[in-house]
């Protein structure tokens, strides 16, 4: 992404962390909070709840 004219924003983030989430990338999804806490971006309410969720029924254990 970083390579392109269009640089990611917030909404590509969420986009990108939803699918993640949806489809068990844990790895990515941590890559990617690393990479938007560096740009200084931050996870929205509803990608929150998910990530929550997903961590509180034991199925994200990376972070």
């Amino acid at each position: 992404m970083a390579e392109s004219d269009f640089p990611p924003d917030n909404v590509t983030y969420r986009v990108l962390l939803q699918g993640y989430l949806k489809n068990q990338y844990y790895d990515d999804i941590e890559i990617l909070i690393h990479e938007m806490d560096g740009r200084r971006y931050s996870l929205d309410a509803t990608t929150l709840s998910l990530l929550l969720d997903q961590i509180a029924a034991g199925e994200v254990t990376c972070f």
